[in-house]
């Protein structure tokens, strides 16, 4: 095969992967250990997340975060599926009041601690209801700039699908509520970096060669 067809291989399939994402995670958070019904203070250090699933793209935590902890509190977070979701922690590693505090989340290359992009973001966050709970959920792109932005007021807990691609990070406030709430069902798609492109590319051609 002459050079000139081997480098146009190399183009096609880079071109064809490039922008494609790798395969969807969905964090259910069921089956890890919980802090029960707890709202309020440092949860038990087994329950806290910081960089469990970093093999699958998400660090938990942020500028002004330390994490999430697993609680089971059903009655009052009515989660979305099954018995378990997560509550912020402050910068101290505590659960603030009522579990008001924010939660913060970012990408990485799976494995790695190297920042990523996702695709596809959507999570469900609130509580069982009999109050009105106010959110603010930014989406930020890699340079740290805000590409979507969300001011919500529920009564129940509501799914959030974020329009955007690229996202870096994301923040969920929780600016004039103090009643608690808690995420579920986080979801997302890695994209992968040019260079992990670059590499998919050549091994097709290398599979092409051997056929």
């Amino acid at each position: 095969m002459g050079l000139f067809m081997q480098s146009a291989i190399i183009v096609s399939a880079v071109a064809a992967l490039a922008g494609q994402s790798l395969g969807g995670a969905l964090l259910t958070f069921e089956g890890l250990p919980s802090a029960g019904e707890q709202v309020r203070g440092v949860p038990p250090p087994e329950t806290v997340l910081t960089d469990d699933f970093q093999n699958l793209g998400v660090l938990f935590g942020g500028p002004t975060t330390l994490g999430v902890a697993v609680v089971d509190r059903v009655d009052s977070f009515a989660p979305s599926s099954g018995v378990n979701s997560v509550v912020g922690l402050d910068a101290s590693g505590s659960i603030p009041f009522a579990a008001s505090g924010s939660i913060e989340f970012r990408f990485v290359e799976p494995g790695t601690a190297t920042p990523s992009i996702a695709n596809g973001v959507s999570f469900t966050i609130g509580d069982s209801g009999n109050d009105l709970d106010q959110f603010v959920i930014t989406a930020f792109g890699a340079g740290g700039q805000i590409l979507e932005q969300i001011d919500e007021a529920a009564a129940l807990r509501f799914a959030v699908d974020l329009s955007v691609d690229n996202i870096s990070s994301v923040q969920i406030a929780f600016p004039f509520s103090d009643t608690g709430y808690s995420l579920d069902d986080l979801a997302f798609t890695i994209v992968p970096a040019p260079g992990t492109s670059v590499v998919m590319g050549l091994a097709l051609l290398a599979l092409r060669r051997r056929r």
